[in-house]
């Protein structure tokens, strides 16, 4: 059974969420509550490794999707276009599911440096502000400046 909000939902190649999925992924995206039982996925079987709900509050931004079966990072999903050296196209925590349990914690510590997962997070901060009303947007404050 899916969750309303699992972040697996708003994967969507080729397609820009609106400011409403947006700010459900930053927002009110479905988080596993604390008795949810992960699944031990094939590549993790042998080892019997599975999701640890402990990373949903070591890693503010991390999510976990039961349609996707992984982890996802909501400020990539929603404002990261490309990544890496050469603007490498987006995989794991971005578009894709990350699942590979043995390496968790040394990708999420190493997806918390990167350039463009810090300039995601800037985003999702900017967009927050002005979907609250907090403050205006470029066109907004620009309108009023005429």
């Amino acid at each position: 059974m899916s969750r309303v909000n699992d972040v697996g939902m708003f994967i969507k190649a080729g397609r820009n969420l609106t400011d409403n999925e947006k700010h459900i992924v930053l927002t009110n995206a479905w988080i596993p509550p604390v008795s949810y039982s992960f699944p031990i996925l094939e590549p993790n079987k042998e080892r019997k490794l599975k999701f640890q709900n402990h990373w949903l509050t070591s890693y503010s931004w991390l999510l976990y999707s039961e349609i996707k079966s992984g982890a996802f990072c909501r400020f990539c999903v929603v404002f990261a276009k490309c990544g890496g050296v050469g603007n490498q196209k987006l995989g794991f925590l971005s578009s894709e599911p990350f699942n590979n349990w043995k390496k968790a914690k040394e990708v999420f510590n190493k997806h918390s440096t990167l350039e463009y997962h810090k300039t995601a997070a800037l985003k999702a901060d900017s967009f927050l502000s002005v979907f609250s009303k907090k403050q205006k947007s470029i066109v907004d404050a620009l309108d009023d400046d005429r």
